[in-house]
């Protein structure tokens, strides 16, 4: 059942992922780098779910410009996973 959850759950984090990297997919720095890539995962975390606590590593994403600053967002499936947020 705990894997079962834990699949779900990296699978719900990596649609968010990737939905929030494909939103900024044209965005472009004066270089033609893309502002917003994937930069590995955060730091193993436990989380409480119905099935029981279990271990979670949260994709990590980076908005690399300076029009982009990193700001704490509560994810719909993990609360308090960090994302950067373009302004």
């Amino acid at each position: 059942m705990r894997g079962s959850a834990r699949r779900m759950l990296a699978e719900a984090l990596q649609a968010e992922v990737d939905a929030y990297i494909t939103r900024f997919a044209d965005a472009r720095d004066d270089r033609g780098h893309r502002m917003v890539v994937r930069n590995g995962s955060h730091q193993p975390r436990e989380v409480l779910t119905s099935a029981g606590a279990i271990e979670v590593k949260a994709p990590r994403v980076t908005a690399a410009s300076a029009l982009a600053c990193e700001v704490r967002a509560t994810s719909p499936s993990i609360p308090g996973v960090r994302r950067p947020v373009l302004r």
